[in-house]
């Protein structure tokens, strides 16, 4: 029934009816069918998201003046035509009198100024209800802040969680790594001139021939003194 509602909601049959007399006789009539949607749907809350966990906070400065827009009710209804059409009802709310919401928009406005003297922590259960008969209904909570402005040490606190720290750079592994990159570049610099040396002693026959050991041994001394010992 639910496919045919979708694909025809209103069509027209003839029914016959014919008699076993002879001669036979009979007679038609058209009956007119209209297929309307059955309230089978309750609303289906979008936002805010109602899945078991705690409610997310909306914030709201101490300074609101009225008419201020806290946040938006989102819902939707499975059903069709009239069925689906929805309104929206504030239930229930810590301080009667501070918050309205739209009767067909759903919005949570300010109905007056927020004082000091409000609480800070603000609830509220929003119902939602669909225009079938009988209707369907189903409902929101809240959750609302108030706080004395968007720099509020709540809101830092929010922002890092306590779990969460940022660790500062130590300047001495840095003064490390300069060091091990020096001692690197130093040996490898030392490999390449031993290299030539070598290369020139093979060539040159000199009457005092260099002691190749001693130059690197020398040189390996000396660096090692600068790097340990400054």
């Amino acid at each position: 029934m639910n496919i045919l509602g979708w694909m025809l909601q209103d069509f027209q049959v003839t029914v016959r009816a014919v008699d076993s007399g002879s001669p036979q006789l009979s007679s038609e009539v058209p009956i007119r069918v209209q297929v309307v949607d059955e309230n089978d749907n309750a609303p289906f809350i979008l936002y805010p998201l109602q899945n078991g966990t705690s409610p997310s906070n909306d914030l709201v400065p101490r300074g609101a003046e009225t008419g201020y827009l806290v946040t938006k009710v989102v819902a939707v209804d499975r059903d069709s035509a009239q069925n689906s059409w929805l309104s929206y009802q504030l239930l229930k709310a810590t301080e009667p009198g501070l918050f309205t919401v739209g009767a067909q928009n759903g919005e949570v406005t300010t109905l007056r100024p927020v004082s000091n003297r409000d609480s800070f922590k603000q609830n509220l259960i929003v119902v939602v209800r669909d225009n079938g008969h009988p209707p369907q209904s189903t409902s929101a909570t809240l959750r609302i802040l108030l706080v004395d402005g968007f720099s509020d040490p709540y809101l830092k606190s929010v922002a890092l969680p306590k779990e969460e720290t940022i660790e500062e750079e130590d300047p001495s592994l840095t003064m490390y790594l300069i060091i091990c990159l020096a001692a690197i570049s130093s040996i490898f610099l030392i490999s390449v001139v031993a290299f030539i040396v070598i290369k020139l002693q093979k060539r040159e026959n000199s009457s005092i021939p260099l002691k190749t050991s001693e130059i690197i041994v020398s040189y390996f001394f000396c660096l090692s003194t600068l790097l340990y010992f400054p």
